[in-house]
């Protein structure tokens, strides 16, 4: 699927398009310096969703969106970008190199989910290694900041609506873990269930391990005002 409303494949001839812009010209003027959201949501039925929303340089907002895409394996089911004749600049690092920032020292950008969607990120983490905590934090908000909840790589959290969640549990072994989860893969992602929201992770240790940690029905939320953003302690992130 690409950015201007066009795509190829069996997955691909199944979906709905958005139909693209009305005005391409305007469009591809604005998409030079563009930042952009991309929303995947895996729909569990053999179908999947991308939806875009594009801030170009002229600071309007543009929308490209493929609804329905077939042929997908739920429980196989992966995404990456490439380019043409352009080039795409992610978030860099959080937090400093050495592991020493401490807790809140260093925040990701806010990242919007709207309603019924799940936004998918993943990245490096890096650890001290001094305790359980000292891994990434996902923080739950509303756009002016205030929290719903904040959640941990180790099975913790807190706030508002925290309380009512459920955490996955951990792991079986905390000593393991820790030790893996040093330049560690990590996915998350959230979802926006209107009046509830779900955290969940997979972390790809050193080890070649997977670990899972979810926190599932965080609530209540203001399905219309949810943001997320990545926060460190005695660690640091680097974004594909």
């Amino acid at each position: 699927m690409r950015a201007d409303n066009y795509g190829w494949d069996a997955g691909y001839d199944a979906c709905t398009p958005s139909g693209g812009q009305s005005d391409w010209g305007e469009w591809l003027a604005a998409m030079d310096g563009a930042k952009v959201t991309t929303y995947i949501t895996n729909n569990g039925n053999g179908t999947a969703d991308i939806k875009a929303v594009m801030v170009g340089n002229n600071n309007m907002t543009y929308y490209q969106e493929y609804i329905g895409i077939g042929a997908v394996d739920p429980n196989n089911c992966y995404f990456n970008f490439t380019v043409d004749g352009s080039h795409i600049e992610f978030d860099d690092a959080i937090g400093a190199d050495d592991n020493s920032t401490a807790f809140w020292g260093a925040h990701s950008e806010m990242i919007k989910v709207p309603v019924g969607n799940t936004y998918t990120t993943r990245f490096k983490n890096f650890t001290s290694g001094a305790n359980n905590w000292n891994n990434f934090c996902v923080v739950l908000t509303r756009a002016d900041n205030s929290e719903y909840a904040v959640v941990r790589a180790d099975n913790y959290g807190w706030g508002d609506s925290y309380g009512a969640c459920m955490p996955s549990g951990g792991q079986t072994d905390w000593g393991a873990w820790l030790a893996a989860m040093d330049e560690s893969m990590v996915t998350v992602s959230v979802t926006n269930h209107g009046s509830s929201a779900d955290v969940q992770c997979v972390m790809v240790g050193n080890n070649g391990v997977s670990y899972l940690q979810d926190y599932i029905g965080i609530s209540p939320i203001d399905g219309d005002d949810l943001f997320f953003r990545f926060t460190v302690d005695g660690c640091h992130l680097i974004f594909e």
